[in-house]
């Protein structure tokens, strides 16, 4: 783990990253095949030489290249072509091309498909169908793709903080048939909502003093579920030494005590005694308070993450909410959801051509 950096230090540091990337290719490289998820775009062209995700692992290893494109977004078969004909440039070759977030009726495409195959020569090796999929949340790309309740027992209003992260903690919420979750970013929001969620950030300082440029006093009449970042800003001072410039920041102050940034990051994954219940989750922050979680009337905090994953600590906390709340089993959903997206890609995904290539 390197730590957080900005712009500047990760590209001073790149070679380093480099090395690492080989060493963790020779350990994978045992397994067998190696599947490498790209990300963002492989030709941005001013810096190619300091793209790993991308360039540096096509350059070094050799893979095959599937270029997975996006044609919801428009321009699909520019974005082919062009990244066809850059990638060429620099030595690399796309070996496939897989549609992706494809709506309507297929048979309309097949006019497409013979552009791409025939005049582009790029086989295409999937065509996916647009789906909403409340599973799997990564990054901000994730949370805007789900479906919702139309008749919610509960509406979770999550605070989008500018730099908020581990977005899976959410994720049983989107799940249940009986929770609505909102995104917003407007105080004056908060309540509309029967809970506010306040999730984890990777900057807590930095995304507590934006928040209270806003009337933040409001949080004090909603019911409150906090986690990690979000959890730490409800305390009444935070001593950063590490994430921030801001060494002191007055916190929300609706829970008494102060939360202190130590540069060694607690990352423990255990079985925590919340409340009255076995939690299994994990911890990685660099603030530190003398209570790993918080109860009261209308809040609930911990620096756990995964802790709504619990059906027994969820349940609890939105009968709070609600009484009415009869609660869902949330592996039980998940199981489904997965099993719903393998049968749509194994439907669309087309294996044979794709094994040709290995």
């Amino acid at each position: 783990f390197f730590g957080e950096m900005d712009a500047t230090e990760f590209y001073t540091n790149i070679d380093t990253f480099k090395s690492s990337i080989e060493k963790s290719y020779k350990n994978l490289k045992k397994q067998g095949l190696i599947v490498a998820e790209g990300a963002g775009s492989p030709t941005e062209l001013n810096f190619l030489e300091k793209d790993l995700a991308n360039v540096f692992i096509a350059k070094t290893f050799k893979p095959k290249i599937v270029f997975v494109a996006d044609i919801e977004r428009g321009g699909v078969f520019a974005n082919i072509y062009g990244t066809k004909e850059l990638l060429k440039k620099i030595g690399l070759e796309i070996s496939g091309v897989i549609i992706n977030k494809f709506r309507g009726d297929i048979r309309l495409f097949d006019q497409g498909i013979k552009i791409i195959e025939n005049e582009f020569g790029l086989p295409i090796l999937g065509i996916l169908p647009y789906k909403t999929l409340n599973i799997g949340y990564e990054d901000s790309f994730n949370i805007d793709n789900y479906s919702q309740s139309k008749k919610p027992l509960i509406r979770a209003g999550v605070y989008r903080f500018r730099h908020i992260s581990n977005y899976f903690d959410i994720e049983p919420l989107v799940l249940d048939k009986n929770v609505e979750v909102t995104f917003f970013s407007d105080l004056n929001l908060a309540e509309m909502f029967d809970v506010v969620i306040l999730p984890g950030t990777r900057q807590t300082v930095f995304d507590l003093m934006l928040l209270k440029k806003q009337d933040y006093k409001v949080l004090k009449k909603c019911k409150i579920i906090a986690l990690c970042g979000g959890y730490q800003m409800l305390f009444s001072d935070i001593f950063d030494n590490v994430e921030s410039n801001v060494k002191h920041a007055r916190g929300l102050g609706l829970i008494d005590g102060p939360v202190y940034f130590l540069r060694e990051k607690t990352l423990k994954r255990s079985v925590y005694k919340i409340i009255d219940f076995d939690v299994e989750g994990f911890e990685m922050h660099f603030g530190h308070t003398e209570k790993l979680f918080y109860e009261d009337e209308n809040i609930f905090g911990t620096l756990v993450h995964e802790a709504l994953f619990s059906d027994k600590l969820r349940t609890y906390l939105l009968k709070k909410v609600n009484p009415n709340y009869p609660g869902f089993c949330y592996k039980k959903a998940y199981k489904k959801h997965l099993a719903q997206f393998i049968q749509t890609s194994k439907m669309n995904f087309y294996v044979d051509k794709f094994i040709k290539l290995l």
